[in-house]
């Protein structure tokens, strides 16, 4: 296996292999998008749960399938946690916009193969989770989204950690 990849940026030197190169240009896309959810949390938080509100209500008078119900969640968590998130919005997105700023930081450290890159990025990950428990709390951390999120956070640490033998600089 030839070790010799080229990052495909012009005018820069360093030479990556293409599944560290795919997983930073993924990790870029995604944080982008965590940059713009933090936003619109803080902007849309009050149409949110004033939405949520009229929703539960609407939802818990219907008939339907307890399948679905379970997806919805508890209709009076969905509202407290839409309240939660609307009374906390400067220190979300504050936090949201750091951890954004630090994954996007790790992951451009990574891309010159600096080792601290890999540590900057897995607390950019892994903050957002601790946000939502302080500010929004265990109601957080229930539903479909929540699972979702945490999967795709391990499954790119897990995939960065594959990698991390090609971060050969200090």
């Amino acid at each position: 296996m030839n070790d010799n990849y080229n990052s495909g940026f012009p005018g820069e030197k360093t030479e990556i292999p293409p599944m560290l190169k795919t997983l930073t240009v993924l990790s870029i896309i995604g944080s982008i998008l965590q940059i713009a959810s933090a936003c619109s949390g803080f902007f849309f938080s009050k149409k949110a749960y004033e939405m949520t509100k009229m929703g539960e209500a609407d939802i818990s008078n219907t008939q339907n399938p307890s399948w679905l119900k379970n997806i919805m969640g508890n209709p009076a968590e969905n509202i407290e946690k839409a309240r939660l998130a609307m009374e906390n919005r400067v220190p979300l997105l504050i936090l949201g916009l750091l951890a954004a700023g630090l994954c996007l930081y790790g992951v451009l450290q990574m891309r010159k193969l600096n080792k601290q890159g890999f540590t900057i990025y897995v607390i950019g990950q892994i903050l957002p989770f601790i946000t939502l428990a302080i500010f929004i709390g265990s109601i957080a951390m229930k539903g479909l989204g929540f699972y979702f999120e945490v999967f795709f956070a391990l499954l790119f640490i897990t995939l960065y950690l594959t990698q991390k033998k090609y971060l050969t600089k200090e």
